[in-house]
C-alpha cells in the first residue's frame, strides 16, 4: 500500500441532510444508504490500497440546522473517518442553505434588512458593501447569527470562520514536495426563504487565491457559481488559480473540466426522497504528481471516482465512462525549486497528530527565557489548553496579544501558532497567553510566570 502523500485520497461528500427525529431513529430509511455507502468504501479503498487524507463535505450536513442534527451528523463522520482511517482533524466542511437558522433568518428584523440590501445593492458596488458590513463588528455578527449551530459544530472540526475571514484554509501535502492548499468558501452569508440563482452572495476576496511556489488549490463550496451574484466574477478566479473546485447544491452530478481546473458539483447524499430520479451519490478522488519527464514539467494527475446508488441492487456502483470506472485529468504544473530538481520536503505540511503539535509549541515556548517557576509540564499544559480551542478563538487570542504577522499569512495553520508562542515567549507575553486562554476555558491559569518573576 502506498503512503500519504504519494496518492492521497480525497473523500467527497455532498447534502447528507440529517434529519432531527428521523436520522438515526428505527424508521430512518436513509441508515441502509449510510451503511451501503461505508461498505462500499471500505471495499474501494482496499482495492485501491490508497489512505485516505481527508474527508470533504460539501454543505447541507443538517436539514434545519438543529443542534441534534449536527450531533448526529457529527457522531457519523466521526465513525466513517475511523472506518477509513482518516487522519484526525481532517474532516472538513462549508455551510449550505439548510445549515441556516431559517427562524433567525426570517424572524430578525434585521438579518432580512441586511440580506435584502445586499441582494438589491449593484453589482459594481457588491463587494464593497459586503466588505464593509464584514468588517463592522455589529454587521459582520449579524450575517453570522443565523450560522450560530453550524460554527458550534465547523469548530469541532477545525473548520470554523470569522465575519473577518469567512473561509477557512487547511494543507494537504502531496509527492514532489508539492501541496494542496485546501479553502472552504462560505456562500451563505445572505441565505433565506428568498434563495435563488444568481441571488447568493460570497464576496471576491474569499475567492482570490494567492500564487505560491510549490502548491495548488483545492476549493470547496455549497452552492455552484451559477447562484452567485458574483458568479462570472468567481468562475474566473477559480479556473485561473484552482486545480479542484467541489460543489453541492444541485443535487445533480456534474463534472467537467474548465481550463485548468475540475469542477465537480456533486449529487446528494441523502436526496429528498421525492426526487427523481432519487439517486444518492459520493465521490472518491486520488491525486497523484507526475515526475518531469522528457519535454515535460512535472503534471498532476486528478482521477474522479462518482459513486452512484444502484437501486435495482441496493449499493453504491462505480459510474462507468468510456469503460472506466473514473474520469482522469491531467495539468502540467508550474516549475518550482527549478526544472527537475529534487525537491525539499515540505515537513511544514506533514499531517501531524495533536501531541506532535502540542509538543512543538512547549518546546517553542520552553527556553532558557522562560523562568525556572514556570515548570514544563505547566508550558506543555498551556500549549494543549490552547491548540484545542476553536480556530477562530485561537485566531482572535492571537490578534489581540498582538502575537501574528503578515509574513505568517501563508504557513500551514500549526507553523502559525509556533510562531506566536515564540513571539509571546520573546515579548515575555506568555502569561498574558495563558490568562486569555483560561478565560475562554473557564480553567484557572496554569500559572506561566513573566520573567524575573519567581
Amino acid at each position: 500500500m502506498r503512503k500519504w502523500p504519494d496518492m492521497p485520497v480525497i473523500i467527497h461528500l455532498s447534502d447528507i441532510h440529517f434529519v432531527k427525529g428521523m436520522s438515526g431513529s428505527a424508521l430512518d430509511l436513509d441508515a441502509d444508504v449510510r451503511n451501503e455507502l461505508k461498505l462500499d468504501l471500505m471495499a474501494l479503498l482496499a482495492d485501491l490500497q490508497l489512505p485516505v487524507a481527508a474527508l470533504v463535505v460539501s454543505g447541507d450536513i443538517a436539514f434545519q440546522a438543529s443542534v441534534d442534527e449536527y450531533r448526529i451528523a457529527e457522531e457519523w463522520l466521526r465513525d466513517l473517518a475511523g472506518t477509513v482511517k482518516c487522519p484526525d482533524g481532517r474532516i472538513w466542511a462549508v455551510p449550505g442553505n439548510h445549515d441556516i437558522d431559517r427562524a433567525v433568518a426570517a424572524g430578525d428584523l434585521q438579518v432580512r434588512a441586511a440580506h435584502a440590501l445586499l441582494r438589491s445593492t449593484d453589482l459594481s458596488k457588491l463587494n464593497a458593501t459586503l466588505t464593509e458590513f464584514l468588517q463592522d463588528r455589529n454587521m459582520g455578527a449579524l450575517l453570522l447569527r443565523p450560522l450560530e449551530r453550524y460554527l458550534r459544530f465547523a469548530e469541532r472540526f477545525g473548520c470554523g470562520f470569522t465575519a473577518a475571514q469567512p473561509f477557512w484554509e487547511h494543507s494537504l501535502p502531496l509527492d514532489e514536495g508539492l501541496a494542496f492548499k485546501v479553502r472552504g468558501l462560505t456562500t451563505t452569508l445572505v441565505s433565506d426563504k428568498d434563495d435563488a440563482v444568481r441571488e447568493m452572495v460570497l464576496g471576491l476576496a474569499p475567492a482570490t487565491l494567492s500564487r505560491i511556489p510549490g502548491a495548488e488549490y483545492l476549493v470547496v463550496a455549497h452552492h455552484p457559481p451559477d447562484w452567485l451574484r458574483e458568479g462570472e466574477e468567481v468562475v474566473q478566479q477559480l479556473t485561473s488559480r484552482a486545480r479542484i473546485a467541489l460543489f453541492g447544491h444541485k443535487h445533480q452530478q456534474s463534472l467537467r473540466r474548465e481550463e485548468d481546473t475540475v469542477m465537480l458539483t456533486a449529487g446528494a447524499v441523502h436526496p429528498y426522497r421525492g426526487e427523481r430520479p432519487w439517486q444518492p451519490r459520493y465521490n472518491v478522488l486520488d491525486v497523484e504528481v507526475v515526475p518531469a519527464a522528457a519535454g515535460h514539467e512535472r503534471q498532476l494527475e486528478v482521477r474522479v471516482r462518482p459513486r452512484v446508488w444502484r437501486d435495482e441492487s441496493k449499493r453504491f456502483e462505480p459510474e462507468i465512462h468510456h469503460g472506466r470506472p473514473y474520469r482522469r485529468y491531467r495539468f502540467e504544473l508550474e516549475p518550482w525549486q527549478g526544472v527537475g530538481a529534487t525537491p525539499t520536503p515540505r515537513t511544514d505540511l506533514a499531517p501531524k497528530t495533536d501531541t506532535e503539535v502540542i509538543m512543538n509549541l512547549a518546546a517553542a515556548a520552553a527556553t532558557e527565557s522562560v523562568p525556572e517557576a514556570t515548570p514544563m509540564d505547566a508550558i506543555v499544559e498551556l500549549a494543549g489548553r490552547f491548540w484545542r480551542l476553536p480556530y477562530h478563538v485561537r485566531a482572535g487570542v492571537l490578534r489581540k496579544l498582538r502575537l501574528v504577522s503578515d509574513e505568517d499569512r501563508n504557513l500551514p495553520e500549526e507553523q502559525r501558532v509556533i510562531a506566536a508562542f515564540k513571539r509571546a515567549r520573546e515579548q515575555d507575553l506568555l502569561a498574558d497567553l495563558d490568562v486569555a486562554v483560561s478565560e475562554y476555558t473557564g480553567q484557572p491559569p496554569v500559572g506561566v510566570k513573566r520573567r524575573g518573576v519567581a
